[in-house]
Order: C-alpha cells, then structure tokens, then sequence
C-alpha cells in the first residue's frame, strides 16, 4: 500500500506528455492489483488513491494544476498516516493473538529446571510457570528479568554454562510457542531480561 502511494505521488508529479490515458490506466492496474491483495480497509484506501488518481489526471492530456497536485500529496500523506496506524493495530492483534495461543499451550512445551536457594538448597521446577508470566509481562508491553539461580542441570557441575542452557531453553519455549524469537538482553546490573522483541 505504502508502494502504491509513492507510486500515485510519483506519477501526479511527473505526468507530462501525450498520453496520460494510458499512465492513468496503468496506475490504477498497479493499486488494484495491490490492494486485491490485502484487507478490506487497505481496499479502501486503495481505492482512495485510484480516485485521486483519477481526479488529478484528465484523459484529455492536459497536467493538474499546482494546488490540486499539493491537495493531492496532503491526500496521500493522510492516508499513509492511516496505513501506518492500521498496520501498528494489526500488529498488536497478531501479537495478542500469538501470547493467548502461547498461555493455552504453555505446558505442552515446558522442561525441568534448578533453582538453587541458599536456605532451601537445589529445587526442581517447571518452565511452565516461569513462561506464563513472562509471557504476561509480554502483554503488558513489558519485559521480564530471568532468575539468576536457575540452570539445567549438568554432570560437569558448570554452573556458568548450566545457566547459559538454562536462558537459552527459555527463550527457545518462548519461541516455539509464539512462532517469533524474543529478544534477550543483558541488563548493567548482570542480570537477563527477555523481551517480545
């Protein structure tokens, strides 16, 4: 949608010649095909700009005047705002869809890992509870700080590379559930914090 805008925008401002007939005609090919393509308000839209299209260049051969082709771009700039909006909305549905579908599923995926507290010492745990609430904090738009404790257990006893494997199975339950990789990222103070995106 945002191609065929530019493309409107650059054909209004370059449209001189005998044969804007035919310009028109092909401009209007090329934001059909691309809004047949998408969803109905992007039809919308892209009949929108066929319209301004079409109001702009006459089939007599004679060029828009300046003040139309600047009401024209204000036309454009509004609906490539409209578009930017609308994709950011469809983006927040799919996200919202892909953590609900995550929750339901959330123990189809989850291992066992090891906690170590100093009074209680070694604790087995599941991943499926610490992944239902980072994947609440994804729904909050916020990110999620891992326990430093946590590890896979190993029989060399490394505890560094222990809880290495320990994030990466996280972040890999995470990414099998919601069909996108999050983000990991190591905060000043040491610890990991694991992200939507």
């Amino acid at each position: 949608m945002r191609l065929m805008i530019k493309l409107a925008h650059h054909h209004l401002m370059r449209h001189k010649g005998p044969k804007p007939g035919e310009r028109t005609i092909n401009i209007i090919q090329q934001a059909r095909a691309m809004a047949s393509s998408s969803k109905s308000k992007k039809e919308k839209l892209a009949d929108t700009v066929v319209a301004l299209v079409n109001g702009a260049v006459s089939e007599t051969g004679k060029a828009p005047s300046e003040k139309k082709l600047n009401n024209i771009h204000q036309k454009l700039v509004e609906i490539d705002k409209r578009l930017q909006q609308m994709t950011s909305v469809m983006e927040q549905e799919a996200k919202l869809r892909k953590i609900e579908f995550a929750l339901h599923n959330v123990h189809r995926k989850s291992f066992d890992y090891q906690t170590f507290l100093w009074d209680y010492g070694e604790n087995c745990e599941d991943s499926g509870s610490l992944v239902t609430e980072i994947l609440w904090s994804f729904l909050k738009d916020c990110g999620y700080y891992l326990p430093t404790n946590g590890m896979i257990p190993r029989n060399d006893h490394n505890e560094e590379q222990a809880r290495k494997e320990f994030r990466q199975s996280i972040v890999f339950q995470l990414e099998s559930l919601l069909g996108s990789k999050p983000r990991l990222s190591k905060e000043k103070d040491g610890r990991y914090a694991v992200w939507y995106k």
